[in-house]
């Protein structure tokens, strides 16, 4: 337990976080310029939360020496809980729903395929 790499981890969750709003800004402009739909939208959120959390556990498991998927969940938890937290603290209140449950997956599987691509 002595060797949990948390330099690393704090690392590829801020790496995460950057990436993310990158690509959400990116989906924004996107959005903005042209004549997309709400339901396209949606999906091209979807897909760049996935993207910003893939980015941030591969690089995180690129740094580490083993274990790579362990420390691609971990980035895909944490990063969960701090869209959770930063929601929550934006809505006033937390409501669970599929919605919910859409994004833990889209952070859990993304963290977990960035974790085994960074190997």
């Amino acid at each position: 337990m002595s060797n949990i790499n948390f330099k690393g981890i704090i690392k590829g969750l801020l790496f995460t976080v950057i990436m993310t709003f990158i690509f959400l800004l990116l989906v924004t402009v996107i959005s903005y310029f042209t004549d997309v739909s709400a339901k396209a939208v949606d999906i091209l959120i979807f897909l760049g939360l996935g993207l910003g959390v893939l980015s941030g556990s591969f690089a995180v498991s690129k740094a580490s020496d083993n274990r790579g998927a362990v420390y691609g969940i971990v980035i895909g938890i944490l990063s969960f809980l701090l869209f959770l937290v930063f929601s929550v603290s934006v809505n006033g209140r937390f409501c669970f729903n599929s919605h919910v449950v859409s994004i833990m997956a889209v952070c859990l599987c993304s963290g977990f395929l960035g974790g085994i691509l960074g190997k």
